[in-house]
């Protein structure tokens, strides 16, 4: 068993047909003016592949941030997938979850990572950095190149 992908995103979507749909890919820092940080909602997407004596039958999907000081954030996520069998029996298996997590707070700036475990394994851990306006970065210069001019 391993993970495929795992990202944080604005928001995702799993299709009937297991297609994904992903808006705000990637996000993995916020800047914010004050503390704590509430994020109405963010999507964990991960993908897991299943080797082919792992594909049938449920596995328990569980997760959950933990911030810089190592204090466990709310919610505890915890889900059980059921993955169908497949036709090809030597073939691996996998499936895509996207965990839409509402009222996620930070309460202070810094790293928290989020810990994603499949049947008491933990397989990945994403980053998010929650930092205060940096003021010290100038403004971007919007001079254009110059062109040498020909002749």
């Amino acid at each position: 068993m391993k993970v495929a992908f795992a990202f944080f995103a604005e928001h995702a979507q799993l299709t009937a047909d297991s297609r994904l749909n992903v808006l705000g890919l990637d996000l993995h820092t916020l800047q914010a003016q004050t503390f704590p940080l509430t994020l109405p909602s963010v999507c964990v997407v991960v993908k897991v592949i299943l080797e082919p004596t792992e594909r049938e039958g449920s596995h328990k999907v569980t997760a959950q941030m933990i911030g810089p000081d190592g204090a466990k954030l709310d919610p505890y996520i915890e889900t059980d997938v059921v993955t169908p069998p497949r036709r090809d029996p030597a073939r691996q298996g996998d499936f895509t979850l996207a965990l839409h997590v509402s009222g996620l707070t930070f309460p202070s700036p810094g790293v928290y990572t989020f810990h994603i475990w499949v049947d008491g394994k933990e397989l990945d851990r994403l980053e998010m950095s929650i930092q205060p306006p940096n003021q010290a970065m100038p403004a971007p210069a919007l001079t254009p190149p110059a062109v040498a001019a020909s002749g």
